[in-house]
């Protein structure tokens, strides 16, 4: 029993001992303690790519990265659109508004206030797709007449044999010349290629100034000589062709002098743009 007795109590003294060693807490240090996420902190989240094992994960990842370029290039897209619009509206407003040199010499201060209006409202008019196309349309019978007059009469105006094959010349590149404008405000109205729309603008100056050169060659050949009726004279014409080379001619000199006269104040329109404030 004795035996027995001291074996019991070596043992609670034991358990004595090692039982603050067990339940002793560790120090910690207070820098490092844990924080536990409290209700308002962001909890990080695996970026795209990371951690996405599974295939419907990884194509969602790669439409969220993929969706910024294409709403980039939709952002970009629509700020060209807009800016090409204030362009155009500008370019609209200045040619109504903005003709300062036809407008110091017929403003109403000088009493020609109506001439003035009238001055402004041809601007609006000229500067509409939808008066601009149905006019061009309507110019081509011109050239075209002047080109089939001087291909039919080719023989009969022995006062200038000259004169028919420049009627040709004048009506085929006159014909051009409204066809590449046609060209140019399709090209405007309904596309955004600039390239096209600087090549069209350079094709149409350089035949309107072959057009002139022709006008010029055939205004020389119509009015060297003076025709004759008389079939079997040297200086005869066919009085049907020369008549309606005369009349197209005062059409025509008309219509330049109104081709030049735009040129021109479009000209001063550019040089005030370009200058300096």
């Amino acid at each position: 029993m004795d035996r027995v007795e001291k074996n019991e109590m070596s043992y609670s003294s034991a358990t004595k001992e090692t039982t603050p060693l067990l339940t002793k807490e560790e120090p910690t240090d207070r820098h490092t303690k844990a924080i536990k996420p409290g209700k308002y902190d962001s909890v990080t989240e695996p970026s795209c790519g990371e951690g996405s094992a599974a295939a419907g994960t990884s194509r969602t990842c790669e439409r969220d990265e993929a969706s910024p370029s294409a709403s980039g290039e939709a952002i970009l897209e629509a700020e060209m659109a807009k800016k090409r619009r204030e362009t155009e509206e500008e370019d609209l407003a200045e040619a109504i508004n903005s003709y300062e040199g036809m407008a110091d010499i017929v403003s109403p201060a000088f009493g020609c206030g109506l001439f003035y209006g009238i001055w402004l409202c041809l601007c609006y008019c000229l500067s509409s797709f939808m008066i601009q196309f149905p006019l061009h349309v309507l110019l081509l019978s011109l050239p075209i007449s002047v080109g089939f007059m001087g291909a039919r009469y080719m023989a009969q105006c022995p006062m200038n044999i000259k004169l028919p094959y420049a009627m040709m010349v004048v009506g085929g590149v006159g014909t051009l010349v409204l066809l590449v404008r046609l060209a140019l405000l399709l090209h405007t109205k309904f596309s955004t290629d600039d390239r096209l729309k600087k090549w069209l603008k350079k094709g149409t100056k350089l035949l309107e100034c072959l057009f002139f050169l022709s006008l010029i060659l055939e205004l020389y050949f119509s009015y060297e000589k003076t025709p004759s009726d008389v079939p079997l004279s040297p200086n005869y014409c066919n009085e049907t062709f020369y008549s309606f080379v005369c009349s197209m001619n005062d059409v025509l000199i008309t219509l330049v002098i109104v081709w030049a006269f735009l040129y021109f104040i479009t000209g001063q329109r550019c040089i005030r743009r370009a200058a300096p404030p």
